[in-house]
């Protein structure tokens, strides 16, 4: 019985020991994998965790990634539940907008923080403007500074509270990052589909003979302005979607275009919302 408590404390030590054990997985721009999987790691070893290595194999990856793609977080969360050799999954998907004229780019990191048996996901991204290897070092330290106060059961009030949440934006898939700008789309098409009818009506002159109303409606102005709205609404939409990492940061006013006709004129505007 003298040594129950020494088994106890060694029992209790390795499981601790294992609590901490993290695994990195990278996916995205392929030149960029290596220097952010080793700034990940790096971020991990400093702060107390032991890494392991090759924490999925390839096939694990590639599901894991359709996971993200098809924005399936439970599909995320059965990869990490079956196939992880470690109980936390630091998974990071790096952006890389086109280059500008000057030569230089945007990069997008977004990240996950997965658990295994944990009901829900942890995310955020950063963007580093105009990026160099210095400051992507520091975008990544950022990205993974804000994944580990989520992830900390102090900032819940357990481990299976989502949390999205980031400077940028906040949503956790890229199916919901392309939501905004397939309505503006639509909306746009619906009203550019409406102005043309309208000027195709144009006026609606009264009756040569009988009694004469004191007014007649002309759907020829309204309907240039619905137009131009629809393509304007068109064109933001497709912007939004190319850039892929567009997303609308929560607590921030998103706008889409309405319009209202009556038989004493018509309305042209933006309705937001929070």
């Amino acid at each position: 019985m003298r040594y129950l408590p020494v088994l106890l404390a060694l029992v209790l030590a390795s499981s601790t020991a294992r609590a901490d054990e993290a695994g990195v997985v990278v996916t995205g721009e392929a030149t960029l994998q290596p220097q952010l999987a080793a700034q990940l790691e790096g971020w991990l070893r400093e702060h107390g965790r032991r890494l392991v290595a090759s924490p999925l194999d390839p096939d694990a990856i590639n599901t894991l990634i359709d996971c993200f793609v098809l924005g399936d977080e439970s599909c995320a969360r059965n990869v990490v539940d079956r196939a992880s050799k470690s109980p936390t999954i630091i998974y990071a998907r790096v952006e890389v907008s086109p280059n500008a004229p000057d030569g230089s780019r945007d990069v997008t990191l977004v990240g996950y923080w997965l658990k295994k048996n944990s009901v829900h996901a942890i995310a955020d991204r950063r963007l580093c403007e105009r990026c160099t290897e210095k400051t992507l070092r520091g975008t990544a330290d950022e990205l993974m500074a804000s994944l580990d106060h989520l992830a900390t059961p102090a900032h819940g009030k357990d481990d299976d509270v989502a949390v999205h949440a980031s400077a940028v934006s906040g949503q956790p898939s890229d199916r919901s990052s392309r939501s905004v700008p397939a309505a503006l789309m639509t909306s746009g098409a619906v009203l550019a589909i409406t102005g043309a009818a309208m000027i195709a009506v144009g006026e609606q002159r009264p009756p040569k003979t009988g009694v004469q109303p004191p007014s007649y409606l002309d759907y020829g102005p309204p309907g240039y302005a619905l137009g131009a709205v629809g393509v304007a609404a068109i064109g933001v939409g497709v912007y939004m979607w190319l850039r892929a990492g567009s997303r609308p940061v929560p607590g921030t006013q998103i706008s889409v275009p309405v319009a209202a006709v009556s038989s004493s004129g018509g309305y042209v505007g933006w309705s937001g919302s929070f």
